[in-house]
């Protein structure tokens, strides 16, 4: 949870234990979460519980509106907006983890691809929630996924199960390379115009390794990748 000395006093005020916030321009949004232990990682991880609110000067805590899902009638929060995408480092772990994902969809039918997501996500970031999920590309290339209040063993290990073969995949496909990928790559973010995505161009460096293993970081590779997977 971010330290409160880092938000104006106002913000702060509002903030209660088990809650974290997220700042996006001038506006800052409340999260709900708990601390998980998790198998392989020595700290404790957090797990982002749901969107609770946004607060401003003028007006204070204003709570997230409600809606009812279609699947079990519970109220859920309306998720917020992002204005931009991380793109490269999970473009590049999707551009060979094809496999991965058929397998898991014959595995776990309807829950699949919810467990390829929090798998990627597991997998570059030690946990998941929906907050990172919605900031990734993910977000578009699987933008039916929903995440439950509650996730069962049998997601949790498959989301392990799915984790464990991303790591072997790509340590098989990119070998010493990967954690030049993961550097160059993070800068690699996707934004949306009027015109449709776009993104920033790669230094040289980062260009030539997105050559070598033929990943879509230009514009043009960008727009096929994501036209063949929506289609």
């Amino acid at each position: 949870m971010p330290r409160k000395a880092n938000y104006p006093e106002w913000v702060t005020k509002h903030l209660k234990t088990g809650q974290y916030v997220n700042k996006k321009g001038d506006s800052y949004y409340i999260y709900s979460a708990h601390s998980e232990r998790r198998e392989g990682i020595s700290h404790p991880v957090r797990v982002s519980d749901g969107y609770l609110g946004r607060i401003t000067e003028k007006d204070g805590f204003i709570p997230a509106k409600k809606r009812g899902s279609p699947q079990t009638g519970q109220t859920v929060p309306l998720s917020f907006i992002p204005s931009a995408w991380n793109y490269g480092v999970p473009a590049a772990v999707l551009a060979c983890t094809g496999n991965i994902l058929s397998g898991l969809r014959k595995s776990y039918r309807a829950h699949g691809s919810f467990i390829f997501v929090c798998s990627i996500l597991t997998f570059l970031y030690g946990s998941y929630s929906r907050e990172m999920y919605q900031i990734s590309v993910l977000s578009l290339l699987f933008p039916d996924i929903s995440f439950p209040a509650d996730t069962g063993d049998r997601t949790v290990s498959g989301i392990e199960r799915g984790r464990k073969m991303i790591t072997e995949t790509v340590r098989k496909t990119y070998g010493e390379d990967w954690p030049l990928i993961n550097a160059y790559l993070s800068t690699s973010v996707l934004t949306k115009s009027k015109k449709g995505y776009i993104l920033p161009p790669l230094s040289p460096s980062a260009a030539e390794l997105a050559r070598k293993y033929c990943l879509p970081v230009t514009n043009e590779e960008m727009q096929k990748f994501l036209r063949d997977t929506l289609n």
